[in-house]
């Protein structure tokens, strides 16, 4: 049997069509990668030079495991094919070619911090009061300027009516100023700049038109319309494009992502390069068992408007002809976070420490419950119907579920909700309560959850920063002579210090050959133990390393590493724009000062005050025995055979402040990147409005959530998101995306959801 013989006859099909552009409908599941791998060792099988192929991801992940099939599957000659980022290509072209445009071939690439570090510094020397326009609105302005290929004069001329634009303006200039005169590129740069040396230098654009005869892009949905220019540069000349995606499965457009290059693709190719598209289908989901996969396609069928932002007439998803185990897509809500917790870390329990969870059906959400939800809406018609409901669970056998009995694990099951985090203000959120229940089980059960917990109020990380805060400034002397640091910094580092002296008194280990005590007595004195002299300059890494022996937390659990490994990250920034470069430098009192200060404001500040997270690229990595609470956002692209959607453990009542979590009735108070800038772009303004975006973005986002979902998917929430509250013996309901209601304010729902 061949290679191709092992693909359905969809897949063949996108493998073979090979000469002019396609566009490759890929449903979730749909073995896209598979296609893409195949089709590479197709064009090469047929004669064409590995040299020519390219293949362009989004996410590094997405590149290695691209390029790991491809080396599998090709062999001889793999090498020579072009598998990569966007922003890895164009680092690649620009190293090369980048004289042309005025830079030296060996730039710097800044970084979110670095980017914040010079913002912060241009905002100082202007004058410019950061709490009034902070800096991330500033960086997220540039971004979407660079996004647009708009120049700052240009976004000073389009926005000359507008005060504080015009302030951004100043700032973008001279921030271009300084990052060509430090020889470096923000991420944003490297695109813009590529399509600039393409634009200006045709001889460049000619040359990789000739190396990249064949092109395909993955994930296209999320592409924004300079890097689709960017594209549509490289295939003008022979045409060879194909882009991959599913249009349900876009999810950034608060990044500027446009999912309309995507959804008219065959439109713009037409008007851009004057040629035809192909299109093909691949839509045979081998991820999910045919429950679920019905589940999505039901979901996206809801909304009749929805319909409208999608790829016309696109098919439905279809599962494959062998039997895959279907278990009914399963709903667990309670009265309030605690009990929801509660009941799901029993399930789990059994299923982890027990080998199996038996279920116990309550009733079933099914065609009657919507009915009378969309009729007579109080508490008697409800009640009535749970009863109903509630008998004909009996007859139901109890469901019982299974990880594989050789290979599963903790690691099977995934938490996704529309936020990880686990407080909300001073209030604990369901993720919360549910890390702690699993905790306090006879055999505990932990969770990988890094983005969960704010680095400042994480208790090793509070530990860690207050005992190099003590080391470099004992007892907080020149802390509290800076009269500009601000109160909840000031208290977040005091309230660090207490940290750090319980924990030295609780004397960790290691106590030889030198105690936590007596090494940052040492440095309090600097004075060092069996050395005549301190030194001058001490780095603050090493300190920071040396400290780490003493917290066990930050070496050997996985999050603690995450969380070291971002408080680096901030210590190895300071030394790009800092006078003292991440060194405490002890030559006279005025030097220790100046350096001790300067740690302060660009390290401790932004992590006492919320300003340094966690980034995606320190959670490619999965531990293998932990449950995965995470962001949907961040489930992009990962499968897992028990996936537990929480649509609502916050939606107590009908509150306006998550409205635009389940059901957004009024247009956004902010307009996203992509609104903010495409009206002056060759895109125009969109047909559609900002609350029917709104719609569109939540459906796309819980659409990603049940897809991930191979053998089993669980609905969570509290009972008032389900049926609403009661006021006066009625029922006051809560519209909710995920729940099945369309932007008509109907319950439509699902064929069956099985509450437990």
């Amino acid at each position: 049997m061949g290679i191709y013989d092992t693909l359905n006859e969809q897949q063949q099909e996108a493998v073979f069509c090979t000469e002019g552009p396609l566009l490759l409908l890929a449903g979730a599941g749909s073995g896209k990668t598979r296609v893409l791998t195949h089709r590479i060792a197709y064009l090469m099988d047929q004669g064409v030079n590995p040299y020519h192929i390219m293949a362009i991801t989004f996410t590094n992940k997405a590149a290695k495991e691209m390029r790991e099939r491809v080396d599998d599957l090709v062999g001889f000659g793999a090498e020579h094919i072009w598998v990569s980022t966007f922003h890895s290509t164009c680092v690649r072209i620009l190293r090369r070619h980048i004289d042309k445009l005025g830079y030296g071939n060996s730039f710097t690439i800044y970084d979110a911090d670095d980017q914040k570090s010079l913002i912060k510094q241009i905002c100082k020397q202007y004058k410019i009061d950061t709490k009034m326009m902070p800096e991330r609105r500033i960086i997220n302005e540039i971004s979407s300027a660079k996004d647009e290929f708009m120049t700052p004069s240009e976004y000073e001329t389009r926005h000359q009516y507008d005060f504080k634009k015009k302030k951004i303006a100043q700032i973008y200039k001279e921030y271009q100023k300084q990052l060509k005169a430090n020889n470096a590129l923000d991420f944003d740069d490297l695109i813009f700049k590529t399509v600039e040396l393409f634009q200006f230098h045709p001889e460049v654009l000619d040359y990789y038109q000739e190396r990249f005869r064949y092109i395909m892009v993955d994930e296209y949905q999320d592409t924004n319309t300079i890097q689709f220019q960017l594209v549509s540069m490289l295939a003008r000349k022979y045409q060879n494009l194909c882009v991959v995606g599913d249009d349900d499965q876009s999810l950034y457009r608060f990044r500027g992502a446009t999912v309309d290059l995507f959804t008219n693709f065959k439109k713009r190719a037409h008007d851009r390069l004057g040629i035809n598209v192909e299109e093909i289908n691949l839509k045979t989901n081998y991820r999910s068992s045919e429950n679920i996969i019905n589940h999505c396609n039901h979901f996206v069928e809801l909304d009749k408007e929805y319909q409208k932002a999608r790829v016309d007439e696109k098919p439905k998803i279809i599962a494959p002809d062998f039997d895959k185990d279907k278990m009914p897509v399963l709903g667990m809500f309670r009265n309030n976070p605690q009990m929801l917790a509660r009941d799901l870390t029993l399930l789990i329990n059994n299923l982890i420490n027990n080998g199996e969870a038996s279920l116990k059906i309550r009733r079933i959400l099914n065609k009657d419950y919507y009915d009378t939800l969309n009729g007579n809406s109080n508490l008697q018609s409800i009640n009535k119907q749970k009863q109903n409901n509630a008998k004909k669970s009996k007859n139901l056998e109890k469901i019982t579920l299974k990880l594989d009995e050789e290979y599963g694990s903790a690691s099977d099951i995934a938490i996704l909700s529309y936020s990880p985090k686990e407080m909300k203000g001073s209030n604990p959120t369901f993720n919360f309560y549910l890390r702690k229940n699993l905790k306090k089980l006879k055999k505990p059960i932990e969770v990988f959850n890094p983005k969960g917990r704010d680095l400042q109020d994480v208790k090793q990380v509070e530990i860690f920063c207050g005992l190099i805060l003590e080391c470099i400034d004992p007892h907080g002397i020149i802390q509290k002579s800076d009269k500009q640091i601000q109160n909840l910094a000031d208290k977040n580092m005091n309230r660090w210090r207490y940290r750090a002296i319980d924990h030295i008194k609780s004397k960790p280990e290691p106590n030889e050959p030198v105690s936590l005590s007596e090494f940052v007595i040492s440095w309090q004195n600097r004075h060092p133990k069996n050395r005549d002299k301190w030194p001058e300059s001490a780095s603050l890494m090493e300190l920071a390393y040396k400290l780490i022996t003493w917290i066990e937390e930050l070496q050997d659990d996985v999050e603690g590493i995450v969380y070291l490994e971002a408080i680096t990250r901030s210590i190895k920034q300071t030394g790009f724009f800092n006078k003292y470069s991440g060194n405490i430098v002890f030559t006279n009192s005025k030097t220790e000062r100046e350096s001790v200060l300067e740690a302060i404001w660009n390290i401790f500040i932004p992590i006492a005050t919320g300003g340094v997270g966690i980034d995606e690229d320190l959670l490619e990595t999965l531990p293998d025995d932990r449950i995965n609470i995470m962001s949907i956002h961040q489930s992009k692209g990962l499968e897992f055979p028990l996936v537990i959607v929480d649509v609502g453990s916050r939606f107590k009542k009908n509150t306006v402040n998550t409205q635009n979590l389940r059901f957004p009735k009024l247009e956004p108070k902010n307009r996203s990147i992509e609104d903010s800038v495409r009206c002056f772009s060759s895109l125009g303004e969109s047909e559609r409005s900002e609350k029917d975006r709104s719609f569109d973005d939540l459906t796309r986002l819980y659409f990603v959530a049940f897809s991930r979902a191979e053998n089993v998917l669980l609905l969570i929430g509290l009972l008032p998101s389900l049926d609403g509250y009661a006021v006066n013996n009625n029922l006051k309901q809560i519209p909710n995306v995920a729940l099945g209601w369309n932007r008509d304010e109907q319950l439509v729902g699902f064929d069956e959801i099985y509450l437990i």
